[in-house]
């Protein structure tokens, strides 16, 4: 797992600003954060950046899903692959202010390889703004090895 960043101060706020208040300039200072971090790492090069998926109704609402800006802005920046793997197929409640276990019931089950998906063999890197518990990518990381995925990575800009 990488991660840029604590979930405090200004990048709280940056990521808070994305993600409620629509505030899109600041996603490349938090896409360079990541960039930043995946220098420090030996990461393998054969690597596809993939998001964590919102539900459809979420996405539509909000309008974007920032863990997908953030992987597309880092697939172009570092000339990665990209690919949408994941769907989300349970409209799970917010995991903000729930505890450890009550985050890994809430995304149990909650996600699946999206039709005509094919990660036989592939490395994946898993991206995500913030990782609390790590229920969210932990549930997706178990999808994409029971279809056959190959080393499953995670990051996100920050630790909550």
């Amino acid at each position: 797992m990488v991660v840029a960043a604590r979930y405090r101060g200004p990048v709280k706020s940056a990521i808070a600003k994305v993600k409620y208040k629509w505030v899109y300039d600041i996603g490349k200072t938090l896409v360079d954060l990541l960039a930043a971090s995946l220098w420090r790492f030996g990461i393998p090069d054969d690597l596809i950046l993939v998001p964590i998926p919102l539900h459809t109704r979420r996405k539509n609402w909000r309008g974007f899903n920032q863990a997908e800006i953030l992987a597309k802005s880092l697939s172009l920046k570092f000339n990665q692959p990209y690919g949408e793997y994941l769907a989300r197929i349970i409209e799970t409640a917010s995991q903000v202010g729930l505890k450890r276990d009550e985050r890994q019931k809430n995304v149990k089950e909650a996600f699946r390889l999206r039709t005509g998906a094919d990660v036989s063999g592939k490395n994946i890197l898993l991206v995500d703004d913030v990782y609390t518990s790590g229920a969210t990518m932990t549930e997706c990381c178990k999808v994409l090895k029971k279809e056959g995925a190959g080393e499953v990575w995670g990051m996100a800009v920050a630790l909550g």
